[in-house]
């Protein structure tokens, strides 16, 4: 596993550009496109898109409680509730490098680190970025970052059709006890009739979001599958 920083200097057409490099077919350029607007990885940077500020509806509204969390948020030893300060480093994922079955793809570029499956058109995938909007209650900002991407994935030419995504909370392992995130399970379809699911956890913490997908081919996805990429090593790092 590696702890994986926020570099600088780099702009988020950039980053996209990067790990486009390693990803194929729509899944991919949609997936990437969407989940990082409104984010860049330096405050400085260039950003694409609509910013993740919450709007009024997203931001009235806590996640909904259903089933598929990968872990019991009533465990969260720092709930959704619970606003974070940044401290002086940034926070930032130790990301799992060696799964078996899944070989690595992106590391630590722009804050993205990607694994494969081998095989298989299927994604793990760890952002680590900058809001361009700071502030605001933690559990609204994550929510509205997973809104957004939604939303997005809906306007986008290569996909006909998106479920109602899930909304639900969990918690992931961090160096100060369980973090809980919101959770956001939808399926979608391309043009060329495949169908593809998508599970995305994101948490706001104060100006930066933590955010992980697991996506890939509907028939291909797998509860299993998930729950081994979290326990080989998954881990977000808030510093002390």
């Amino acid at each position: 596993m590696r702890a994986a920083g926020f570099p600088r200097d780099v702009t988020l057409a950039a980053v996209n550009t990067e790990v486009n490099a390693f990803r194929r077919g729509a899944i991919c350029g949609a997936l990437l496109l969407a989940a990082a607007t409104g984010c860049s990885e330096d405050p400085g940077a260039a950003v694409a898109g609509e910013p993740v500020s919450p709007s009024p509806s997203a931001a009235s509204q806590e996640p909904s409680e259903t089933p598929g969390g990968s872990k019991d948020p009533q465990a969260a030893d720092i709930p959704l509730a619970r606003n974070l300060d940044a401290n002086a480093s940034s926070p930032m994922w130790a990301f799992p490098v060696l799964v078996t079955g899944w070989s690595q793809a992106t590391l630590d570029q722009g804050g993205v680190n990607q694994l494969k499956k081998d095989g298989i058109e299927a994604t793990f995938t760890s952002y680590q970025l900058v809001q361009d909007v700071g502030g605001g209650a933690d559990a609204a900002n994550s929510k509205a970052y997973l809104v957004d991407f939604a939303s997005q994935l809906s306007r986008n030419s290569q996909i006909e059709e998106v479920s109602t995504p899930k909304l639900s909370t969990t918690t992931i392992d961090s160096d100060r006890g369980a973090l809980e995130f919101v959770q956001q399970d939808l399926t979608y379809t391309t043009t060329d009739g495949t169908t593809y699911r998508s599970r995305y956890l994101a948490r706001s913490v104060d100006t930066y979001v933590l955010a992980v997908q697991y996506a890939g081919p509907e028939p291909d996805w797998s509860e299993r599958e998930w729950t081994t990429l979290l326990d080989a090593g998954l881990s977000a790092v808030l510093g002390v």
